[in-house]
């Protein structure tokens, strides 16, 4: 009994557990956007890639996205085309397995804005 009550507060302690792991592929859909993240095997890199569900933010859009890597900043993009990306896994500063990567996007067109947003833990 105690130790199902220690695995259980081990799993509520931890905001990782309940996360869907990117590999091999997580899709995180939400009301304005997806986000797909796919990794081949643990410890490799990360590709993302981030998709308007309106087509005016595609054709028009303007993008400012920021990629975290365990809450730390690893990427920003500020661009006119649908952003997409990898996460490296040779210089200790990209993949981290186990921990989070987030990507965050707003896009902007014809006075329009939508927010997309995707997580998922790295193998």
């Amino acid at each position: 009994m105690l130790a199902a009550v220690i695995a259980l507060l081990g799993t509520a302690c931890n905001p990782t557990s309940s996360v869907a792991s990117c590999q091999p592929e997580h899709v995180d859909n939400g009301p304005d956007g997806y986000v797909t993240m796919q990794q081949g095997s643990a410890g490799t890199y990360v590709q993302w890639g981030m998709q308007p569900k309106d087509s005016q933010f595609a054709t028009y859009g303007h993008w400012v996205v920021d990629v975290y890597t365990d809450l730390e900043l690893y990427d920003h993009k500020d661009q006119t085309y649908v952003p997409h990306g990898s996460i490296e896994n040779y210089s200790g500063r990209g993949v981290k397995p186990g921990k989070l990567l987030e990507i965050k996007g707003t896009v902007t067109a014809l006075g329009a804005a939508a927010k997309i947003y995707g997580v998922c833990k790295m193998a």
